[in-house]
């Protein structure tokens, strides 16, 4: 059996054989190039992201509009052409100088008929380009103070919970640019980021959230937070009945509702069962089976409320 494999083996690797092969694979990578240049050589329509970099911004003047990231350019070229771009020019940018067009208020520049866009697409022919124009228009800039606000995700060790509110230090940023984009900003934000494992005063320092063609003041705030341990504490919280009409006397089936509350340890005693406050509305009750949904109104700015019983109440009712 051994010998027979071995002599198919020798058969199969024969200086006939290997002849063959070799003129297989040669006639392979033939037909391969052939294929490639045929395709190379054909015309195609093709769309171009070109990132767009605008350079050296007047500090003494503001930008009226946003300017493109990028520009979509449709092109008619080669398969060489196209395929020497795509590996090699890719990253390429198109520059924008913004001395220049900012001497004069306002200025548009058509793109399918720009120099530098030419240029850096070299042998292509430009069919047209998304925005077909740019608008740089200019304003003497404005400045206007606003609030930073927290856009983080805060989660604590286990058994902790806010103790107070985050303070950020700054509260608040100038903010430069044109009057007619300041004027819609109402606050800054920091940036979205998680901060785990919270438990006694931390600080830390965090960056502001860049908004286009807007310059800050300030790019860091920092973050004071404090956490400590929270307890569970029950309240009993009487509930008023509200809305109802002159004509109508109402007996409540349960006069109270009892708040599960996590409250840290330090604000155990400042909290009463009279800081809350629940009603029962009238009219919202359920005609079909008479229950009124029990909504708290009022609670402690420390603590949450984790459950509450009952959610409904019955009530017995008579008209005078």
């Amino acid at each position: 059996m051994k010998s027979g494999l071995k002599h198919k083996t020798k058969q199969w690797f024969s200086a006939e054989n290997r002849r063959a092969i070799a003129l297989y694979l040669c006639f392979v990578v033939v037909a391969t190039m052939l294929w490639f240049v045929k395709v190379l050589d054909k015309k195609y329509l093709y769309t171009l992201s070109v990132p767009a970099q605008y350079e050296n911004k007047p500090i003494d003047k503001a930008l009226l509009y946003h300017l493109p990231k990028e520009i979509d350019v449709s092109v008619n070229t080669d398969g060489l052409t196209l395929c020497k771009y795509l590996l090699f020019d890719h990253d390429k940018c198109l520059h924008f100088d913004l001395s220049h067009f900012s001497q004069q208020e306002r200025s548009t520049l058509e793109m399918e008929h720009y120099a530098l866009l030419d240029s850096l697409l070299n042998d292509m022919t430009i069919l047209g380009t998304q925005p077909a124009r740019i608008v740089f228009a200019f304003q003497k800039i404005s400045s206007k103070r606003v609030k930073i606000a927290s856009a983080l995700d805060l989660q604590f060790a286990r058994q902790f919970q806010l103790a107070t509110p985050i303070v950020l230090k700054p509260d608040s940023v100038t903010i430069y640019g044109a009057k007619q984009m300041i004027d819609t900003i109402r606050e800054v934000f920091t940036v979205a980021k998680t901060i785990a494992n919270l438990s006694g005063k931390s600080t830390y320092t965090v960056a502001l959230q860049g908004l286009d063609d807007i310059r800050f003041s300030d790019s860091l705030v920092q973050v004071l937070i404090e956490a400590e341990k929270f307890t569970e504490k029950k309240y009993s919280v009487p509930i008023t009945f509200i809305n109802v009409p002159a004509n109508v006397v109402v007996d409540l089936m349960q006069n109270n509702v009892i708040l599960t509350v996590f409250i840290g340890l330090s604000k155990v005693e400042k909290i009463s069962e009279h800081d809350f406050k629940a009603v029962a509305d009238y009219r919202k009750r359920n005609t079909t089976t008479g229950e009124i949904p029990v909504e708290i109104i009022a609670q402690p700015p420390h603590g949450s409320i984790i459950q509450q019983n009952p959610h409904n109440v019955e009530i017995i009712f008579e008209e005078i």
